[in-house]
């Protein structure tokens, strides 16, 4: 997906994060719950960043249909020394999660259906504080 969103840690977090000599295993802990708020944002909607509105036909919208979306956003995080990479290889995901227009002559709008725990270029109140939450526990755990 074609959509970038750099959100820092808590100034707590960063500071412990900087007497971790690795910080990887830090970041795929983090990365690995950002992809679970993700994936369970698929059947959960408490976790949605936003209300799915229904299909044009008023069934409730699943992004579903095949699986392969929800399918990609379970696929292992790429860590770096210094960052975590989530997403989708899906083309259609963007679209998915912001909205906008579709086909060719844009003759169609969709509403956005975000599912990544994202609004507005940030991340969400809650996945944020569950995505710290597990930062902070496995910092304690290297640094015993």
């Amino acid at each position: 997906m074609g959509l970038q969103i750099v959100d820092h840690l808590s100034p707590g977090l960063a500071r412990l994060a900087a007497r971790c000599r690795n910080r990887k295993p830090v970041l795929e802990a983090m990365g690995l719950e950002f992809e679970s708020i993700t994936v369970r944002a698929f059947t959960n909607p408490a976790l949605r960043p936003l209300p799915w509105r229904d299909k044009v036909d008023g069934t409730p919208a699943t992004l579903r249909k095949s699986g392969a979306m929800w399918q990609s956003v379970k696929r292992p995080p790429v860590v770096t020394e210094n960052s975590v990479t989530c997403g989708s290889d899906r083309a259609y995901a963007a679209i998915h999660q912001l909205g906008g227009k579709t086909g060719r002559n844009h003759a169609a709008t969709m509403p956005p259906r975000p599912f990544f725990p994202i609004l507005n270029g940030k991340l969400t109140p809650e996945a944020k504080r569950l995505i710290e939450a597990v930062g902070h526990a496995k910092i304690k755990i290297l640094l015993k």
